[in-house]
């Protein structure tokens, strides 16, 4: 999310579906089910997406079309969410709503997703204790992306949201000719 006024609009429909599971008319679970299916849908059908953030098209026809696709296949309270963001003229977030959803479970669940890049792919061993030790240190739970790049040569290249910690040879390397270079 790069644009600072949408993921701001996207947080405030997120927490407004946080509000809808903690006030017990939907479950966490459900919503998120429901808004990966919508989204699915809108993947598959680009047409789709392109008729509900159209300006020209009016917002009754675009609800219509909402009721028609998506009624039988989501909660109500999903399709009445859809129309407020249509009504709202903020569908064109959607994704983003989705991604700041995630982040809100994240949360309340306490997990957080960590990146880890290695140069050659780890062992199950190595990437359990690996998980332990980042739990331990968050005091989370972790849920690791594995990613291999044989660029960084060896050691690991490990990223939590903004946070990055290079520990990789490369990294050291490229650290080392700087110095030597002063």
């Amino acid at each position: 999310m790069t644009n600072t006024k949408n993921t701001i609009v996207a947080d405030r429909y997120s927490d407004a579906l946080v509000e809808l599971a903690q006030d017990g008319k939907i479950t966490f679970g459900k919503i998120l089910t429901d808004l990966n299916l919508v989204k699915d849908i809108l993947e598959k059908s680009q047409d789709l997406g392109a008729f509900l953030i159209n300006p020209l098209i009016s917002i009754e026809d675009k609800k219509g079309v909402i009721d028609k696709v998506f009624s039988k296949e989501v909660d109500a309270l999903i399709v009445n969410f859809l129309k407020v963001l249509v009504d709202k003229n903020r569908f064109s977030v959607f994704d983003e709503v989705l991604e700041c959803y995630n982040k809100s479970l994240d949360d309340i669940n306490n997990i957080t997703r960590i990146s880890v890049t290695s140069a050659v792919e780890m062992t199950e061993d190595s990437r359990k204790k690996l998980k332990e030790k980042l739990e331990s240190k968050f005091k989370k739970s972790v849920i690791l992306d594995l990613n291999i790049n044989p660029d960084i040569i060896a050691g690991l290249v490990i990223r939590m949201g903004d946070n990055v910690m290079d520990m990789s040879l490369k990294y050291k390397l490229e650290d080392l000719s700087k110095s030597i270079t002063r």
